[in-house]
């Protein structure tokens, strides 16, 4: 029995098997930080996605309501009018960013 290990040891020396093994390991742990980046990434993409949709209905809900009460079709008076698409602008931007930075990984 004991020569039997011994020649079973002996072979994985010869093949570098451990070596093979470590670096297979090595590719799963690698693989697995660059998909958990990705998804650390995307999550945020989502969660600015929504947070960007508000900012369409709050912009839509204030269109609306300047229209329904004072009958407002021009908005290059309103500072409000500016500030929400300024932040949606921001908000475009930081998802340009972050689907560069995921696309990058």
């Amino acid at each position: 029995m004991a020569d039997f290990v011994e020649t079973y040891i002996e072979r994985i020396r010869k093949k570098n098997i451990l070596k093979k093994i470590i670096s297979f390991f090595q590719n799963i742990l690698n693989s697995s930080e660059k998909y958990t980046q990705k998804g650390k990434i995307h999550i945020e993409i989502e969660k600015t996605k929504l947070e960007r949709k508000k900012k369409y209905i709050k912009l839509g809900k204030f269109v609306s309501d300047s229209y329904k009460d004072e009958k407002v079709i021009d908005f290059t008076y309103r500072e409000h009018f500016f500030k929400l698409n300024d932040e949606i602008k921001k908000i475009d931007d930081f998802l340009e960013k972050l689907q560069k930075d995921k696309d990058g990984i």
